[in-house]
């Protein structure tokens, strides 16, 4: 977080940074006079990063934004809990942004932040605000039916809207909102995205969400439990797990969050994956 502004300013300007208590850190931060080890969380250390903090924002403000907090590290966790509550006069700013769903519910460092915090929770978009985000992109003459038709693709979610306008060709095709998935054929970012959330689960997840791509939202959980060859019981739990981060919108029966998710789940699928959940698919119907 600091190291990139420390590593440009001036000596005088770093000298500045870590006057007073704030020298406490210099040693973490730059090395200076002796090793400290990463996983140092002293009182002395969290301190020092505490009035760099002060030091930085000066006589004017500064913003520390955190984005992704549920990856972070708990000794960092640690110090942001430690700055958000000692805000008080000074300017300074705490925006910090995490899946409340992948934060562990033993995280006291996480909780020590949302007890001092405004905690926001967004919502997704709706059709008229998913219609402005299109025609801003897109330009004012995109139509009703194209805007609410990128909006069903992609559930209101901003992230994935965002990610079918980058695929401006097909979203701007006027037969696109007439073909099935015509517009839910996700960017290599989307499937990435997708496939990393799914990764973090049971390896099982991957090729649970694979089946239930192929045979569609509606299927029974038993049908892609036997397509995987895996006990219901071990289905039920990786689809909750699935729920969690966001790729299904329901675990019983089966209902993927957003039809572009679905999408990215079936294009991470090999050719040879694809036609052994389709035969298998196929045969679990008919059982």
């Amino acid at each position: 977080m600091f190291e990139r502004d420390l590593a440009s300013m001036t000596e005088a300007d770093r000298g500045r940074a870590f006057a007073g208590p704030a020298a406490l850190a210099g040693d973490f931060l730059i090395g200076r006079d002796r090793v400290v080890d990463a996983h140092d969380t002293s009182f002395a250390l969290l301190h020092g990063l505490y009035w760099l903090t002060a030091n930085l924002a000066g006589d004017g403000s500064l913003l520390v934004a955190v984005d992704d907090a549920h990856w972070a590290d708990s000794v960092s966790m640690r110090w942001l809990g430690y700055l958000a509550r000692r805000l008080e006069g000074l300017s300074v700013a705490v925006v910090v942004a995490m899946r409340p769903s992948e934060v562990a519910a033993s995280d006291r460092f996480v909780s020590a932040i949302t007890s001092v915090a405004s905690v926001l929770r967004p919502g997704l978009l709706d059709v008229a605000a998913a219609a402005a985000v299109v025609r801003n992109v897109l330009g004012s003459r995109v139509s009703d039916a194209r805007c609410a038709a990128l909006w069903r693709a992609s559930g209101g979610n901003p992230f994935y809207l965002g990610e079918l306008l980058r695929g401006g060709s097909r979203a701007m095709q006027h037969d696109a909102i007439e073909r099935p998935g015509g517009l839910e054929r996700p960017t290599d970012v989307v499937t990435r995205h997708v496939a990393t959330r799914i990764r973090r689960l049971d390896p099982g997840a991957a090729l649970l969400a694979g089946a239930l791509a192929i045979l569609g939202d509606g299927c029974e959980l038993r049908h892609a439990a036997a397509v995987t060859g895996m006990d219901l019981d071990t289905a039920s739990q990786l689809a909750a797990g699935l729920v969690d981060v966001e790729v299904l919108g329901a675990s019983d029966p089966p209902r993927f969050l957003h039809p572009i998710v679905r999408a990215a789940v079936e294009s991470s699928l090999s050719a040879d994956e694809r036609r052994r959940f389709h035969r298998c698919g196929g045969n679990g119907a008919r059982s």
